[in-house]
């Protein structure tokens, strides 16, 4: 399916109109919603995986990498683990990293300090990075990548298998790293997806 104005999507397949917000067939904006009727086995799964829905479009949201603060298809932000809308600043008590992505990220960017370096890094190197993304949690920082102003070109030398830290698609020769964070996106999402 794709987008093909405001809120309705045609499917490919068949060309059938849809609106995105209620999962219905596509109606005239002046006609509100009808909210959907559930689906008991997505409700289980997106419960069983921790996924959480945009309050706005009742979009399933699953967070894959990076912090708590989400922004949806549909352009709302909200607190990936209370839900609460996002505001500036901060609604809610959360951090801004859960444990697990914290972990996740720490892994990330020792690769990519590593892999600018051309060496493994050094005990103490990581223990600098480790705090320094620790200090930044508990601090509530966030990284200006969402912008895509820190996003410059980079390009590869060798032949060693990366992936867009978005969408996971094989980068093979070149990317759009973040200057502040070494997130890594490929072309496709640096000039038309939303980032985290």
């Amino acid at each position: 399916m794709f987008p093909t104005s405001g809120k309705d999507i045609a499917c490919v397949a068949c060309q059938s109109m849809l609106c995105i917000v209620c999962k219905a067939e596509a109606h005239d904006a002046s006609v509100p919603c009808q909210p959907a009727a559930e689906d008991p086995a997505l409700v289980a799964l997106a419960y069983d995986q921790g996924w959480r829905r945009c309050e706005n479009c009742l979009t399933y949201v699953a967070l894959k990498h990076g912090c708590n603060h989400i922004t949806c298809i549909c352009g709302h932000e909200f607190c990936y683990a209370c839900g609460v809308a996002w505001q500036d600043p901060k609604a809610c008590a959360c951090d801004l990293w859960s444990e697990r992505m914290l972990l996740r990220e720490e892994e990330r960017r020792l690769e990519v300090a590593e892999e600018q370096l051309g060496r493994p890094l050094q005990q103490a190197e990581r223990a600098a990075l480790r705090q320094q993304l620790n200090v930044a949690n508990h601090q509530g920082q966030e990284c200006s990548h969402r912008s895509k102003e820190t996003l410059q070109y980079r390009e590869f030398a060798g032949n060693r298998r990366r992936t867009c830290n978005n969408c996971d698609q094989s980068i093979r020769h070149y990317c759009y790293e973040c200057t502040e964070c070494g997130f890594r996106v490929c072309q496709v999402c640096r000039y038309n997806r939303r980032l985290p």
